[in-house]
Order: structure tokens, then C-alpha cells, then sequence
């Protein structure tokens, strides 16, 4: 069954914690407000959309389950160096403090935490360099 989006929605990663708590993201476009990050959570018989807080131009790249009230999104705004970490804590998602960069991955390395990894510029080397986020 394909989640719900609009021939405007990109899908980018996908997890789950079972075959009934399933968990999609990536961006969708949306009249007035552009681009915007897109969740939606397949509960074993249908999917529904997951609000999101508003992000201009938010992409999200990946999405990690730790458990039900556990969830960790990542991503940047726009093609920059804006990165995006989202929490969801059993009930809505919350935008939480993101180092400067592009996150573009993540992974679950135990049962509270993940490594995100991505890429950000260094003006004083002219250079792109990789960088690791942990978080527990």
C-alpha cells in the first residue's frame, strides 16, 4: 500500500519498528509555503500524514525508529548548509538544535541513540568535509 502523498511529494527514507509501525520521510510542495518536510506513519492497515513543524524548503533525508516515542528525522533546508534534526516523542514532532551543515544519513546504533552523518563546507579550505552527529 503506497503511503499518502501528491505527485509533488519525494520520498527519501523509510524504517520501522514493525510491520505495523512503519515510518516514510522526505518533502512535499505545498501552495504558499514551497517545499516542506513530509512524514507519514503506516499503522499495519492504512497511512496518514504526520505533521511537521513549517520548515521553508525542508527536505528530510532520513529517518531512524528507536522505539515508539523515539524517532529521529534528518535532513537540510534547501540544496545549503542548513541541517534538520526532528524528534517525534510518541505524540508530535519538535525541531531540535542541528549542527551547521548538510545531514544526509542517520542510523541506529542502540536503544536511545543515533549517528547522523553529513557534509559541510569549510570556507577557509574551500573544501567539502564529512562530520558526525551523535546523539543518546
Amino acid at each position: 500500500m503506497p503511503p499518502p502523498s501528491t505527485g509533488s511529494t519525494q520520498l527519501y527514507a523509510v524504517d520501522a519498528l514493525t510491520p505495523s509501525n512503519v515510518w516514510v520521510a522526505g518533502q512535499t510542495y505545498t501552495s504558499g509555503s514551497g517545499y516542506q518536510p513530509y512524514v507519514a506513519q503506516f499503522d499495519g492497515a492504512s497511512w496518514r500524514r504526520v505533521a511537521t513543524p513549517t520548515i521553508n524548503d525542508g527536505r528530510l533525508t532520513d529517518i531512524v525508529a528507536l522505539s515508539p516515542s523515539n524517532i529521529v528525522a534528518v535532513g537540510a533546508i534547501g540544496n545549503g548548509y542548513a541541517s534538520i534534526v526532528l524528534h517525534w516523542d510518541g505524540s508530535s514532532w519538535a525541531r531540535e538544535a542541528a549542527p551547521y551543515g548538510k545531514l544526509t544519513g542517520a542510523a541506529a546504533v542502540g536503544p536511545s541513540t543515533f549517528w547522523a552523518v553529513g557534509t559541510r563546507f569549510g570556507p577557509d579550505a574551500y573544501e567539502e568535509r564529512t562530520f558526525t552527529m551523535v546523539r543518546t
